[in-house]
């Protein structure tokens, strides 16, 4: 097989395990231990089981209850799903290692993601924590699994390869309400950077694609994406802005085909760059880069209505 073509690709797949909740407001929970506490005591000693204390009552000493056990179960659901992910890809590894027959990896391209809109207050912790799992553990752990086949096996033959991080332009910039896919977009790009100069020992490159909006169904779902939690919520104006500029993005984007070409200029050009940004509106990009923060700041608060009042 010809090197050129010894190419493996990760991504997210469509349903990955929810989160669940664990963002149970610390009121909520001090007061749900503290009954957990008196109901033991209780049991101890034969006593009829306490009411609820504080402002709340049993349904609700029921409901937190609950809702530690469903933190709980997702925790363990998660533990599972990264366990499993762990021996997926170790196993493709290994099936990939035997068709090369002693050859290097050309490359790998590293390319999941999902996004998760919602404010950084209200934004149940389960949520956040499934983003940076699914956007930067997800390529953590392919790279630890094809980092061997890419030359840092010495047994192997052949051509170093190289690492392809799918980026986006959230990696240099955030906006309000997609904080969770801004950090970890973030996080997509130190590690990059960090691993690029890591590799070096071994030859292997590491190269950042960070795309703009792609016209790609992924758009068009926004339309499907449940805002109703937020309905009481003071962001919900602002909410439904970023949906509807969702759409938006996804009429005006780029075609995939060219992210394609970036990606395989990334894998084969002689000398190519540390990062390519590609976007269907590069003059806002620049033009945002270079303006001041805080100008930046208001600019996008006047437009989606964050501007304090008065």
């Amino acid at each position: 097989m010809d090197h050129s073509q010894h190419l493996a690709q990760t991504h997210s797949a469509p349903n990955q395990p929810a989160g669940g909740s664990l963002n149970v407001a610390v009121d909520r929970l001090d007061r749900a231990l503290e009954a957990l506490e008196a109901r033991v005591r209780a049991l101890q000693s034969g006593d009829p089981l306490p009411e609820f204390t504080g402002s709340g009552t049993n349904e609700e000493y029921e409901r937190v209850l609950a809702e530690l056990e469903d933190a709980r179960t997702s925790n363990a659901e998660l533990a599972a799903a990264a366990t499993a992910a762990h021996a997926a890809l170790g196993a493709a590894a290994r099936e990939v290692r035997a068709a090369l027959a002693g050859d290097t990896l050309a490359g790998l391209v590293n390319n999941a993601g999902i996004a998760v809109a919602g404010p950084v207050l209200e934004l149940p912790v389960g949520e956040f924590r499934r983003q940076l799992d699914v956007n930067v553990i997800g390529p953590v752990i392919a790279t630890q699994a094809f980092g061997p086949l890419l030359g840092s096996d010495p047994s192997l033959k052949g051509p170093k390869g190289r690492v392809v991080m799918i980026s986006s332009v959230a990696g240099r910039n955030g906006n309000p309400l997609t904080s969770a896919y801004a950090a970890s977009k973030h996080a997509v790009e130190g590690l990059s950077e960090s691993l690029r100069r890591e590799l070096m020992l071994f030859g292997i490159d590491v190269i950042v694609v960070a795309p703009g909006p792609v016209k790609t169904p992924i758009w068009s779902k926004a339309e499907d994406v449940d805002i109703s939690r937020y309905k009481n919520s003071p962001y919900f104006p602002a909410l439904q802005k970023v949906r509807d500029y969702m759409l938006h993005l996804g009429s005006i984007g780029l075609p995939a085909e060219r992210i394609t070409e970036i990606v395989h200029e990334a894998l084969t050009s002689p000398h190519p760059r540390v990062r390519y940004q590609v976007a269907p509106d590069p003059m806002r990009h620049l033009m945002m880069a270079y303006l001041p923060k805080r100008m930046v700041d208001k600019i996008i608060a006047r437009r989606l209505d964050l501007m304090p009042p008065g």
